[in-house]
């Protein structure tokens, strides 16, 4: 993590090790929750808070790729909504698996295409309130990762389609047919997310209460349970109180 000084990537303050050879690190304080405790309490966050977020993100990531850095573990968890000067800062966590540019890794080569993909999984994530593939056993959630497409975002919650092609390009198998950078795969979210708003279908955002865009105050997530699972049925079941 020292390698890349930027302000959306924790900082390190100190490394060392103790008298008895242990080695330890020292990294700044933060106060705030994770991106997945966010997760929990909203549910599916509005664009603007997606755009909000992912912007820093890419940036960081573009300055450790610039440096041959992969960070390998972008997720929820590693993902921090700090607050500085009344302000969200959000900040990435944990290189603990981080490679070098073109090292290899479990499926092969691993190079600025890798956080790519799991930017897409984020992104997915956000928009939904769905990962792109869950209520399986995690060998079987490995082996769709790899094999099976995933379903259109549109096709999981009031997402506007404009999003659909992007996100399912980060999400490709092949890495040669994802986003180059994670500065190209931002420009196409916001160009995304331009699109919704001047098409006269624009993302149905949930209210700040967590509730649905239909007005009813049921709780999203108490709704999200008992949703159908074929995707006709579930846009209908969206604005059933």
């Amino acid at each position: 993590m020292r390698l890349v000084d930027h302000p959306a990537i924790v900082e390190v303050l100190e490394v060392g090790r103790f008298e008895d050879g242990r080695p330890f690190f020292v990294m700044e304080l933060l106060q705030g929750v994770t991106l997945q405790q966010h997760l929990r309490a909203r549910g599916r966050l509005p664009v603007d808070e997606v755009l909000e977020i992912l912007e820093p993100l890419c940036d960081a990531l573009g300055a450790a790729h610039q440096k041959s850095v992969i960070h390998c573990d972008i997720k929820p968890s590693n993902v921090f909504l700090s607050v500085r000067d009344g302000r969200r800062r959000v900040v990435l966590l944990d290189f603990g698996l981080a490679k070098l540019l073109d090292a290899t890794g479990p499926n092969g080569a691993v190079d600025a295409r890798t956080d790519v993909y799991a930017l897409g999984v984020l992104a997915y994530r956000m928009l939904t309130g769905y990962p792109p593939f869950d209520n399986a056993p995690y060998l079987v959630m490995h082996h769709m990762h790899l094999h099976a497409r995933p379903p259109r975002p549109s096709s999981r919650a009031p997402v506007n389609p404009a999003f659909d092609e992007v996100i399912l390009r980060a999400l490709a198998k092949a890495p040669a047919a994802r986003h180059a950078t994670v500065a190209e795969l931002l420009k196409e979210l916001r160009f995304a997310a331009e699109r919704g708003r001047t098409s006269g279908r624009p993302h149905a955002d949930i209210p700040a209460d967590g509730c649905s865009p239909c007005g009813s105050r049921r709780g999203w997530r108490a709704r999200c349970r008992r949703t159908p699972t074929s995707s006709s049925a579930r846009s209908r079941a969206w604005c059933r109180s």
